[in-house]
């Protein structure tokens, strides 16, 4: 982390006290559209994102620690209840 961050003219910190949500899905990298209304609903809830990393079937969002509950809460609105009513 070092070598990168002093080659590329960055930063580095540990940040304490994160927590981890994952929306998880078939083909989630084929539209980056997902990653973009993740992060959306979750700032739009007050909720800073901290780190993201995305596979092909799993976004994983760090958020904190505090904010786990309203994170996951904010993610079901936004991917759960928003696809029912489309049914």
């Amino acid at each position: 982390l070092a070598l990168v961050t002093r080659e590329h003219g960055g930063q580095a910190s540990i940040e304490n006290d994160l927590a981890s949500v994952t929306v998880v899905g078939n083909r989630l990298l084929d539209s980056p559209a997902i990653s973009a209304r993740a992060v959306k609903a979750l700032t739009a809830s007050g909720i800073p994102v901290r780190g993201l990393e995305a596979g092909s079937l799993s976004l994983t969002l760090l958020v904190p620690q505090e904010a786990f509950a309203q994170a996951l809460q904010a993610l079901h609105r936004e991917f759960l209840e928003e696809s029912s009513s489309r049914r």
